[in-house]
């Protein structure tokens, strides 16, 4: 038979003391332990490292969305003539532009204040999150026909995979609990 296959038997040495061997496991399992338990290490700011984590995914969010907006005008293609003729034709209306472009300053501000509500983990800032992740799948749907650019698209793969974390993390129980607790309600454990 193959020596290299019979389980390994760990025997202690005199006066209960573990083996140099069995020593060298268990610190290397304390060690990897340390490393997992990210949950319970707390920040400067008193979060753990999902609530940290949440944290740095709202920022960047915020972070990409200014970026959007201070580059909106190049972050379009202009098409040739006939092509923005025929765009043109697509729309209902000449005032469907105006309206457009106001409901998405109006979804920019809702979505900045969600993120600024759900960086002070207060309760409000998360049905005001998905409302505002909702509210833009429809203002997508119901925008102009426009060309991006790769600016707009990369931006705006950047911010949707963001949401996705946020959104992710948002009900993660350790992050959740942190909502609850700040809202001040009377029920929640305090951790």
């Amino acid at each position: 038979t193959d020596e290299r296959r019979r389980p390994v038997v760990m025997r202690r040495s005199g006066h209960g003391a573990a083996s140099a061997s069995e020593r060298s496991r268990s610190t290397c399992a304390s060690e990897a332990a340390t490393r997992l338990d990210t949950g319970s290490r707390a920040t400067p700011l008193g979060d753990t490292a999902l609530q940290a984590w949440f944290r740095k995914l709202v920022v960047l969010e915020v972070v990409v969305l200014a970026l959007m907006v201070a580059m909106q005008r190049s972050m379009w293609h202009v098409p040739p003539p006939a092509v923005a003729e025929w765009l043109e034709t697509l729309v209902p209306s000449g005032n469907y532009w105006k309206w457009a472009y106001a409901a998405h300053a109006g979804f920019t501000v809702m979505d900045l204040l969600a993120s600024v509500l759900l960086l002070a983990f207060l309760r409000i800032g998360r049905p005001l999150y998905i409302g505002t992740l909702v509210v833009g799948v429809v203002l997508y749907m119901a925008y102009p026909p426009a060309i991006p650019n790769l600016l707009g698209t990369t931006l705006g793969t950047i911010q949707v995979l963001l949401a996705g974390g946020i959104l992710c993390l948002m009900f993660v129980p350790e992050v959740s609990r942190r909502f609850r607790r700040h809202a001040g309600d009377a029920d929640a454990p305090e951790s």
